[in-house]
């Protein structure tokens, strides 16, 4: 930038008209025609202990150069210049010679000998071209040289266009990177590093924001080409913080980040009810924290690396809840149900349902002379004798009288009554009829087998007739 710099201020010296400050002095032009309207004009230009000859060949007037011509400096100290060097000048075009004596280029190209190349029109500098093929083209500062806007080429095509800060560092405007096709559009800071604007990338993706001192993103949006976006604050290293970010198919996240990661925060699915809260594995899916479903239902607990549901409390709408073990969605596994009524039900649940092993041994239970059992029938407290008591046939809410009660005969899902049902004799494959089922009197190592049969007589009288007789 020095040597741009001081490349404009060379050639101001020599080509542009000199001001009263200026300790630079033209001797008279001598001038001779050798032709019918072109002459041969040289002259003498001093400036401290720089001494320049220079020649000019083109049109003239009252003996000095005007018109359309061709300026050159042919010596420099008394020293012949190599056309080669930094120090040959020549210039091409409109001409225009002043009472002093200085000329002005008022049209034409001044062309140093590394490459470099000045434009003017009417008087003004436009365009310069540096001998390493960068281009500066628009409206110039005439103290320091630099632009104030316009348009800069660099050699690889890259190019900026704005405005431009004295210093001659971008200010404001579109910095294209031809290479990769990326820009930015915006502001700068004085030090010409990036402060606030827009990236747009060749997929579309764009960052619109402010930036760090080093260049990478400080705060605002990031958007992806499938329009996905996040809105935030990010790292130095340029990954996400704490911010949104919104999901193609209406799903958002809105927390924090770790090395670009989710680790806090909420979940909003696409339909603005259903949410998870909480924390998330490095992978992005649910850890642990609390699942709202659409219809209020409520989930807090814990989950696998597919955002399964593995282990918690489920908050029904009814004011029930299910503590323990979950699969597919539904209890599976060690677990209690609590009625909204506080009433308890505990044991391996299958599908959403109390294992039937359970419901047949708390009936062989309850023939059990074992003190120890829950379901003894001297227990006044069981499930069979308390009034509440799920296996109570009095209880119009037990297993046996609820319209959904799995014992029940007249539920034609029932364990009883369906097909497939572990309590329907009629079913092979029933805890009756199966050669290890809890029930099968004909079960070698079923050590309960008396009391089975006895039980098996019960269902079928309750079968029949709708209440178990002692």
């Amino acid at each position: 930038m020095k040597k741009i710099f001081l490349s404009i201020l060379f050639s101001a010296l020599i080509f542009f008209h000199l001001t009263n400050s200026s300790k630079a002095k033209y001797s008279e032009w001598n001038c001779n025609q050798f032709s019918s309207i072109n002459y041969l004009c040289k002259n003498i230009v001093t400036s401290n202990d720089l001494k320049m000859d220079v020649e000019y060949i083109g049109e003239a007037k009252n003996g000095k150069p005007n018109g359309k011509g061709d300026y050159s400096v042919v010596k420099i100290n008394g020293v012949s210049v190599d056309q080669g060097s930094y120090n040959s000048i020549k210039a091409s075009g409109i001409m225009e010679t002043y009472p002093d004596n200085s000329i002005m280029i008022i049209n034409g190209i001044t062309t140093f000998g590394d490459g470099m190349k000045f434009f003017k029109k009417n008087k003004i500098l436009y365009k310069v071209v540096f001998s390493d093929g960068t281009i500066n083209e628009g409206t110039f500062n005439p103290n320091t040289g630099f632009l104030t806007s316009g348009k800069i080429t660099f050699i690889n095509n890259d190019f900026f266009e704005g405005s431009f800060f004295e210093s001659g560092k971008n200010k404001y405007g579109k910095y294209y990177f031809f290479n990769s096709n990326i820009s930015f559009e915006g502001s700068f800071n004085e030090d010409g590093t990036y402060n606030n604007g827009t990236f747009t990338f060749p997929n579309n993706e764009r960052f619109i924001g402010t930036f760090n001192v080093n260049g990478t993103y400080k705060n605002g949006t990031f958007i992806f080409p499938n329009n996905e976006r996040f809105v935030g604050t990010f790292n130095p290293n340029g990954t996400f913080n704490n911010g949104t970010y919104f999901h193609s198919n209406g799903d958002k996240f809105a927390g924090i980040y770790r090395n670009g990661r989710r680790i806090n925060g909420i979940y909003y699915f696409s339909n603005s009810k259903t949410r998870f809260e909480g924390e998330f594995y490095n992978n992005g899916a649910f850890k642990k924290g609390t699942f709202i479903y659409a219809d209020g239902t409520k989930y807090v607990g814990e989950f696998d690396q597919n955002s399964i549901k593995t282990n918690g409390t489920m908050y029904y709408t009814s004011g029930s809840q299910y503590v323990g073990s979950i699969k597919n969605e539904l209890p599976n596994g060690e677990g209690t149900f609590i009625e909204k009524n506080g009433r308890k039900h505990s044991g391996l649940w299958k599908d959403g349902k109390l294992d039937v092993s359970e419901v047949a041994k708390a009936l062989r239970d309850y023939k059990s002379n074992n003190p120890y059992s829950d379901n003894n029938k001297n227990n006044p407290f069981n499930e069979i004798n308390s009034p509440f008591g799920a296996l109570n046939p009095k209880n119009r809410f037990s297993e046996y009288n609820s319209p959904t009660g799995i014992l029940n005969p007249k539920n034609p899902l029932s364990e009883v009554s369906s097909p497939f049902g572990a309590l329907n004799p009629k079913n092979p494959f029933s805890e009756y009829n199966s050669p290890t089922g809890v029930l099968n009197p004909k079960n070698p190592l079923n050590k309960y087998n008396f009391w089975l049969i006895l039980v098996k007589l019960k269902l079928k009288l309750f079968i029949k007739d709708g209440f178990i007789k002692d």
